[in-house]
């Protein structure tokens, strides 16, 4: 058994299959980070790896690890591109690049069957000569990294149990994961899995057997997981960009507890990463259903005629309610709208609210909420002509408020609280953009209230 465990050790290191440290030996946590496919295959390579986890979480210990993951520019050498590029045919080396670099990948891919053995061989050792013992280690995978620790893990269970695996972040992860792998992952480490994806990775989107890869799309839950498996949506993060963002993904995770949790921007294009910024608006909608956001696009409509009343795309929804809240040539000078606290803010001095500086959002909702519903039962009480509109708010308010499984949200019900409110205008306000965004905050509370009902581990995301 030695000798075989020292011939693994020596093949590992023989086929490029090692771990190296980033920065000095700190703390009690080990953070390993695996990379994806053809990003090691230089030395410069690995030395831009280390780099950019060198200093994050400077109190832990960071080690890379290292594996035969392929090279990009070894596919085009070996494709014979040199001989069709002679040829007059663009089209024909475009497909050969194109076909050399898919056989590429999928030759790694099917390597991990193999590899995935060697991985646990050389954690081990690792751990052995190493005279620190951690309390907990989190194993940070990046796209077929993330396939390879999967499937490492999942081929010997029993082995990993051994080593203190806390948790496990899955960034670009080029595979699919059910809920029967989860639960045996599970068994196996002692914290959560934390799904990074995002809908701007195209490389995945277009992966050639078409996998639903959980990089991609969040992960299906089950409701005995929910626990314990967090999805973690980082929009507008093309497939190759985590490494250049990767301390802020740690800092959203912030399992040292020493950040302040927040949605990551990569993005360049101000607009987007304005939308991504307002989390306390943005994710809320994210994590809604498609029937919900239909609600909130027929609202939006109702403003703007020229904006979609099929309109479903996160960012698109929360851009135009951003607008919506700031005055519209103040918006075309700094290239966006307003946050969605500034939005809850002005709402609350038109309709009288006070001593809110240091209320959270789904405080001041709430409060809006209140005055609200106070003014729909006056109109009761006093026979007003939106006595029976306001009858029919108040009952579908409470109904939502008490909270159900599914999913549905009555248009109507809204639509009445706009024409309601258009009423109250020279009661509380004057601004036509708050008739329409006072309805939106009530359907945001309501919805925001749901999500954490249905999975309270998204409270620090949405609450």
């Amino acid at each position: 058994m030695f000798s075989l465990f020292s011939e693994l050790i020596k093949e590992c290191h023989e086929r490029g299959y090692f771990f190296e440290r980033c920065g000095n030996e700190q703390g009690d946590t080990l953070n390993i980070f695996i990379h994806g496919y053809s990003a090691a295959s230089t030395e410069s390579d690995r030395d831009k790896l280390k780099n950019h986890v060198a200093k994050v979480n400077a109190s832990d210990s960071n080690i890379f690890a290292f594996w035969p993951s392929g090279s990009m520019l070894n596919n085009f050498s070996g494709a014979d591109l040199l001989g069709v590029a002679l040829k007059p045919n663009p089209y024909l080396f475009a497909v050969n690049a194109i076909s050399s670099q898919i056989g590429g990948f999928k030759a790694v891919e099917q390597s991990i069957s193999n590899l995935k053995y060697k991985f646990y061989v050389l954690l081990v050792r690792f751990l052995k000569i190493n005279s620190k013992k951690y309390e907990a280690i989190n194993i940070y995978s990046h796209s077929l990294g993330a396939r390879l620790i999967i499937e490492s893990i999942l081929a010997m269970s029993d082995e990993f149990k051994s080593i203190n695996i806390n948790n496990l972040i899955l960034m670009a992860g080029a595979r699919n994961l059910s809920n029967v792998e989860c639960k045996k992952l599970l068994t196996v480490i002692a914290g959560s899995i934390y799904n990074i994806h995002s809908d701007a990775d195209l490389v995945l989107k277009i992966k050639p057997d078409f996998e639903k890869c959980i990089g991609a799309h969040p992960i299906v839950i089950d409701e005995e997981l929910k626990g314990r498996i967090m999805n973690r949506p980082f929009h507008s993060l093309g497939h190759l960009d985590y490494w250049d963002n990767v301390h802020k993904i740690i800092n959203h995770l912030d399992f040292n507890n020493n950040s302040r949790k927040e949605v990551m921007v990569a993005s360049n294009n101000k607009p987007i990463e304005f939308c991504l910024k307002d989390e306390s608006l943005y994710n809320v909608i994210y994590y809604s259903s498609n029937k919900e956001r239909e609600v909130i696009a027929k609202l939006l409509n109702k403003r703007n005629s020229a904006f979609s009343d099929k309109e479903l795309e996160t960012q698109a929804l929360t851009n135009e309610i951003q607008l919506m809240g700031g005055d519209s040539i103040v918006n075309k000078l700094r290239g966006s709208g307003v946050k969605y606290n500034e939005i809850l803010r002005d709402i609350s001095d038109e309709i009288g609210i006070k001593n809110i500086k240091e209320k959270a959002d789904f405080e001041i909702e709430s409060m809006i909420l209140d005055v609200m519903m106070n003014d729909f039962k006056k109109e009761i009480l006093t026979n007003g002509i939106n006595k029976d509109k306001c009858e029919a708010i108040v009952n579908a308010i409470d109904t939502y408020l008490v909270g159900s499984d599914n999913d549905f949200i009555d248009v109507n019900v809204f639509n009445d609280i706009y024409d309601v409110t258009g009423v109250f205008r020279t009661i509380h306000f004057t601004g036509p953009a708050t008739q329409v965004l006072i309805p939106i905050v009530i359907l945001i509370k309501i919805l925001r209230g749901r999500i954490i009902k249905n999975n309270d581990s998204l409270i620090n995301f949405v609450g």
